[in-house]
């Protein structure tokens, strides 16, 4: 028998839960802990009816009884482990034995945690809400990393061809699959005509695209006017609404476009059943899609205006200064004006009478061929003529020369005798194509890595504070991997800023290698023991790790080296499994690390090739940058890796990293944990936390509350001024630390920082950014501003900053 126990139909924006036991007093001592909490309840009282819900349904947290007639509940946490849709739920198991055999059994099932019988109601409660905020913080921390990965996906989309109608289609695109919306709009706004062009839309349907819609009428004119995210629940219903051959339904969500103080556009999205309905951080990050945006269809209308300049320009000008050629059907030049002399370096006479794909390079010659062998076809409407395209030269003194050609048919007397072509020498245009491409990117993944360090430092910090409430080995193991993953988004998008040119200069830590490599085990244990065993494979880890120095690096970039290592020896296993080991040792000066697999081993030709990019031996499903980018990390770190392999034995890399000079100070652990904080109760202080962001408020006010200060929060920084006039009414100084966010609307925490310096001079204030390690010194110097910490940050670190600002009396 299977029961659903919850108020009326199934809510989606609570907790599922499940509880097996062939026991119903039990299941109703479960139930009845659950009364305080708002869960979706469900309960079965043998395997095969928990099994028929678990088709039906997907569920969080799964209670399993160890002992039933039918299934037993290890074989029902195996089955839920080893199943892709389920195995992200949680399980408790519950036994009325207390073997340690049935605790082990558990584990090795895949079990989250265990209780046994007869348990306390409050420790069932405790365990189960653990459990359920570990579900949602997974779930929004995999979200948020795969929004990550589309707002990264759509910005390179954009910047590779930089065209209005490329970058408004994956906008729309994009905002779709963010917002999990059913339909999306981008209205272009035409100052001149007072008007709105449909730039691009997903609703093919109805033939929506390229529509013109009046300003100043229903949501477009209200977004207009505000300068704002609206969102209407019910457009069939929403008393402004217009008549409009949008098809909008329900609930709908309307974002500006704007830079600066211009209006270049709006938004759209809508959901058509009733029941859907945007989440507010998928309209956050909806948000930030839409700034993204309107910086990159500003770069499009720009790139757009410079070409059709260009081109006029050309036309003007092409005879005095472009390449004029003409080729016979065979390709041998027939004439070559007097440019060539500046473009290639020869004399016309040089090349007269000479095949032209003597003189390119042998991409150049593949273009050249399609051409002629055009010429074949009876039809005049060839598709390569009047089209500019580009072919590589070589000149005469060996350099590499981009021409950008137009070409056209040659007539004699009607007849077809080759072809003719404008050519143009577009190297800088190229490289300042390229620069502004990269400048775009720069602006884009800026922005977005400020956003998302905002998000990481919210799951960064509740993880953090969750790791401080519990002492479960196996709950804190779990928490520690996502912390570990948050500091590892963190070091990805301190990548991507530097990738892009908007990163100053890292510092490399000291970090122990044994450590990374354990980590690296731990992070993998997903792919080389669950993965592997769904694919019927029995892969053993095995390790042989001895006491090294230190060496200087970054963690988690050291990590990402090893990983892809794991998951290429993963990919190479022979049926039914093998083996995958570390071994590291110090020789001379160097910190040694060999990593190593039985898988199939690799071919001489494939080990010659695995370091360049984009070499891959895994088709569709590789890109073939992964052991590029880890030879560019060892090298930058001034080591080496090689690889030795044996086909059908098994493949061994060598990674040899310098060690870190013995006056250096011991490695600092990668990052303190928050679980190692020891929080001083005795700590004394007043401070003002000022974030518009209520979960990062949240987190600092609560790490620095269970520390002994008393914290005040302020959602921006005109409730701060509020707060600092009221304190200073009651208390002098008022407060003894300010920690203000960088970036708020209607005052920045510069703007904060200047004000309370006016005011209280002898206040020290830290700015919390989301920025990174990008603010000026001067600029800091100018504001007195104290200190920094950048998001996502160490609760740890917080408290051992407030604590090193705020004077405290031991005595």
């Amino acid at each position: 028998m299977y029961t659903y126990q919850g108020k009326g139909m199934i809510a989606k924006d609570l907790s599922t839960v499940l509880v097996v036991d062939d026991k119903e007093d039990i299941i109703f001592v479960i139930r009845s802990a659950l009364e305080e909490q708002s869960v979706n309840f469900f309960s079965a009282t043998n395997g095969r009816d928990a099994l028929r819900l678990l088709h039906e349904h997907s569920f969080d947290l799964l209670l399993l009884d160890v002992k039933m007639p039918d299934l037993s509940g290890f074989e029902i946490c195996r089955l839920v482990k080893n199943n892709e849709l389920w195995r992200g739920s949680k399980v408790i198991m519950v036994s009325a034995s207390n073997f340690a055999d049935d605790k082990l059994r558990a584990f090795e099932a895949g079990a989250d945690d265990y209780i046994s019988k007869p348990f306390r109601v409050k420790e069932l409660q405790a365990r189960i809400k653990v459990m359920l905020n570990l579900r949602k913080a997974e779930r929004d921390l995999r979200e948020r990393n795969d929004q990550l990965l589309e707002l990264i996906r759509v910005s390179e989309m954009i910047n590779l061809r930089p065209d209005l109608r490329t970058t408004a289609e994956e906008v729309v695109k994009s905002a779709v699959r963010l917002a999990k919306a059913d339909c999306a709009y981008l209205l272009l706004w035409e100052e001149e005509k007072n008007q709105y062009l449909c730039a691009a839309c997903t609703d093919l349907e109805t033939h929506n695209c390229n529509m013109v819609l009046p300003e100043d009428q229903g949501l477009l004119g209200q977004i207009h006017q505000e300068g704002h995210l609206i969102v209407v629940p019910n457009y069939s219903t929403w008393e402004h609404r217009v008549s409009s051959p949008l098809n909008l339904h329900y609930e709908t969500a309307g974002i500006p476009l704007r830079l600066g103080r211009r209006h270049l556009g709006v938004v759209i999205v809508g959901m058509h059943q009733t029941e859907s309905h945007f989440a507010p951080a998928d309209l956050e990050i909806l948000t930030t899609l839409a700034n993204q945006a309107a910086i990159a269809i500003e770069n499009a209308q720009l790139y757009s205006n410079l070409i059709q300049s260009g081109e006029r320009y050309r036309l003007l000008a092409e005879n005095a200064s472009d390449l004029i050629i003409t080729l016979d059907r065979k390709g041998r030049l027939t004439y070559v004006n007097e440019r060539v002399r500046t473009l290639l370096g020869y004399r016309p006479e040089e090349m007269q009478n000479k095949e032209f794909n003597k003189f390119l390079t042998p991409e150049g010659e593949l273009v050249l061929q399609r051409l002629l062998e055009g010429l074949s076809h009876t039809s005049l409407a060839l598709p390569e003529v009047n089209q500019t395209l580009e072919i590589e030269a070589n000149s005469k003194t060996g350099d590499l020369i981009n021409l950008e050609f137009t070409w056209g048919l040659l007539y004699e007397q009607k007849e077809i005798m080759g072809l003719q072509a404008i050519g143009r020498d577009v190297r800088t245009r190229k490289r300042e194509a390229e620069q502004e491409r990269m400048r775009a990117l720069g602006q884009l993944a800026s922005g977005v890595a400020h956003d998302f360090n905002n998000v990481l430092a919210n799951v960064l910090g509740h993880a953090q504070l969750l790791e401080t409430e519990t002492e479960d080995p196996d709950i804190l193991q779990t928490l520690r991997i996502i912390e570990q993953s948050a500091l590892d988004g963190a070091e990805t998008v301190r990548r991507i800023q530097e990738f892009t040119g908007h990163h100053m200069q890292q510092n490399l830590d000291l970090i122990d290698v044994n450590v990374v490599v354990q980590s690296t085990i731990d992070l993998t244990r997903p792919r080389w023991r669950d993965d592997a065993q769904s694919k019927g494979l029995k892969v053993e880890i095995e390790r042989e790790l001895e006491f090294m120095p230190s060496i200087r690096g970054k963690a988690a970039e050291l990590r990402e080296v090893l990983i892809n290592l794991v998951n290429n020896a993963l990919d190479a296993m022979p049926q039914g499994g093998g083996k995958i080991g570390f071994r590291t040792f110090a020789e001379k000066e160097m910190v040694c690390l060999d990593v190593w697999d039985s898988g199939n081993g690799m071919s001489p030709e494939v080990r010659r090739h695995i370091f360049e990019p984009f070499y891959t031996t895994k088709g569709v499903r590789g890109t073939g940058l992964g052991l590029s980018m880890a030879y560019g990390i060892i090298s930058r770190y001034g080591g080496q890796i090689t690889c030795e392999s044996t086909p059908g034995v098994g493949t061994t890399f060598h990674i040899r990293l310098p060690a870190a000079p013995k006056e250096d100070l011991q490695p600092e652990r990668e990052k303190r944990r928050a679980s190692s904080l020891r929080h001083n109760p005795n700590y004394r202080g007043n401070i003002l936390a000022i974030d518009d962001e209520p979960n990062i408020r949240n987190v600092v006010s609560r790490a620095l509350a269970m520390s002994g200060f008393t914290v005040e929060v302020a959602s921006n920084g005109l409730e701060a001024m509020s707060l600092l006039a009221r304190a200073t009414s009651q208390r002098q100084p008022p407060y003894d630390l300010v920690f203000s966010d960088l970036g708020m609307p209607e005052m920045s925490g510069w703007e904060v920082a200047r004000e309370f310096y006016r005011l209280w001079p002898q206040i020290p204030l830290v700015l919390v950014t989301g920025w990174g390690d990008q603010l000026d010194a001067d600029k800091m110097v100018e504001y007195h501003v104290s200190h920094t910490i950048a998001k996502p940050f160490n609760i740890s670190e917080l408290v051992s900053l407030a604590a090193r600002f705020i004077p405290q009396n031991n005595g």
